[in-house]
């Protein structure tokens, strides 16, 4: 690409990924071929604007790049990679698609000059790390249509919550904080709502950007909750771009929103059904509500997206795999047995 890296590799999920990801335990292996395939497909839509770039500025702000390539290759490969990255080469081509005729070209120049954006917030609890970024700016924003206070962006807004949402994570949901910290987690913020649920948003575009508005320090299961329930999106969505998981011929809407639906309902339910167990005594009951609810609606949603053809083998695989993973917990009773001590219970729960 003009002394910029090339696209990598084609990858694919083979047959053990695609189990590991219905299961809601992808492996090691299956989040590198999950980032390897963002990122080839970012380096494809970058070479493709390069390609369209007519006008000087745009020509020497692709020079630029690649300066920045033979200077610190490393450095820029990480740039490339980012949601931030991806975000403005789909939001610039659907612009050129459109008819514009002028490219934003301040994040290419923040490229060349190896500029790098938001914060990263080191958090450690019970020996599992996570290292996510906080990036309140421009195009992420936009991309995830993020509106939000000027000072939702304040990482000092965002560090107690976020600890104490992961301390509940690496205690209790060991495999969901694991593929979290193994993802190349951004946190876009939005206004928080007055009631409901916390919101959130993802791309397949942006991998790993996570629109979500600032956690209440007193409710980390929610902030933990919302960010399950997200990372499920972004999994899914990055699947789909390496691997078809609905076939080309049918209708893609019911069965890949029905797919996406009850795969992050079942994740959801898997949170609820420990948190009735071993969550905070008195939110146990109002856990078990949503565990019944929640592996419900995962059991009508994949088996909807299992009616018909829609789905490829693959991602046949995934939802019976899925199915499979919540059958058991549909003859279980919704509500506590007693009560129970907390701690790592990933495994004591299955």
């Amino acid at each position: 690409m003009n002394g910029l890296p090339g696209p990598a590799r084609p990858v694919t999920l083979v047959r053990n990924d695609l189990l590991a990801l219905g299961r809601g335990v992808p492996a090691r292996r299956t989040l590198r071929v999950l980032r390897t395939g963002a990122l080839s497909r970012q380096l494809a839509m970058l070479e493709l604007l390069r390609r369209g770039a007519a006008d000087p500025e745009a020509a020497a702000a692709w020079r630029a790049v690649a300066d920045a390539q033979e200077r610190e290759p490393v450095r820029l490969a990480q740039l490339l990679a980012s949601a931030r990255t991806g975000a403005w080469a789909a939001d610039t081509i659907a612009a050129l698609r459109a008819g514009g005729d002028r490219v934003d070209l301040s994040h290419l120049h923040d490229l060349g000059r190896g500029r790098e954006h938001g914060t990263v917030l080191r958090l450690a609890a019970a020996g599992l790390r996570w290292e996510p970024a906080l990036d309140p700016g421009e195009p992420l924003r936009r991309h995830l249509g993020a509106h939000h206070r000027p000072d939702d962006g304040e990482p000092s807004r965002w560090e107690r919550p976020l600890a104490a949402a992961w301390r509940l994570l690496a205690a209790r949901h060991r495999d969901a904080a694991r593929t979290l910290a193994g993802l190349p987690i951004v946190l876009v913020p939005v206004a928080a709502p007055a009631h409901g649920p916390e919101p959130t948003a993802t791309s397949s575009w942006a991998f790993g950007a996570v629109a979500l508005s600032p956690p209440d320090p007193d409710r980390p299961a929610a902030a933990a909750l919302a960010l399950v329930r997200a990372v499920q999106h972004v999994l899914l969505g990055a699947a789909e771009d390496v691997t078809a998981l609905v076939s080309p011929g049918a209708p893609p809407a019911p069965a890949a929103d029905a797919l996406r639906h009850g795969y992050a309902d079942a994740a959801v339910a898997g949170f609820w059904r420990i948190e009735r167990l071993y969550g905070p005594p008195d939110q146990r009951a109002a856990a078990a509500d949503a565990f019944a609810r929640h592996r419900a609606s995962a059991a009508a949603a994949l088996s909807a997206a299992l009616s018909g053809d829609a789905l490829t083998p693959a991602g046949r695989l995934v939802a019976e795999t899925a199915r499979a993973r919540i059958a058991p917990w549909l003859a279980e009773a919704p509500g506590p047995p007693g009560p129970r001590a907390s701690g790592r219970c990933d495994a004591q729960a299955r």
